[in-house]
């Protein structure tokens, strides 16, 4: 690797940036990146994984069902190579919360992904139900807001 060659962990953080500003591109080009400089870490599958739920989403969103269908499996089998790679039992359990999410989308309801994610960390499950529900109240709290401001 020459001198200014990036980093696994550069790259990474440069993707995780890229996807918080919206560039879901961008960031699945960087994610592949560090894959192929160290396909032993599981990080850059992860966010790979995230990547690919966000472009379905939005293909969702759009009407696009063969489209979205595509993403969310290549998700799926990003969220299962991070799986087996993670040492880390929370993201282990949030990698397998999200492929609960995926299967949940492509309408394959699938409890065993959740029960895993608790075999990790019991209780798991019930704790991100409990963060979905308040950053929905809270949402809808602050559209509220906006509508009597």
């Amino acid at each position: 690797m020459g001198f200014f060659s990036p980093s696994y962990h550069g790259l990474c953080k440069k993707g995780i940036q890229a996807l918080e500003s919206g560039d879901v591109d961008g960031a699945s080009e960087l994610f592949l990146k560090a894959m192929r400089i160290d396909p032993s870490q599981p990080r850059a599958f992860g966010w790979l994984g995230y990547c690919y739920v966000a472009a379905g989403t939005h293909f969702g969103l759009s009407g696009e069902e063969t489209s979205k269908r595509e993403y969310l499996e290549l998700a799926l089998k990003a969220f299962d190579e991070a799986i087996v790679r993670e040492s880390d039992a929370e993201l282990k359990a949030d990698f397998w919360w999200q492929k609960g999410a995926c299967l949940r989308l492509l309408g394959r309801e699938d409890s065993a992904t959740l029960q895993e994610a608790d075999k990790v960390i019991p209780g798991y499950t019930e704790k991100r139900k409990q963060q979905n529900l308040d950053w929905l109240e809270q949402s809808m709290r602050e559209q509220a807001d906006r509508r009597d401001n």
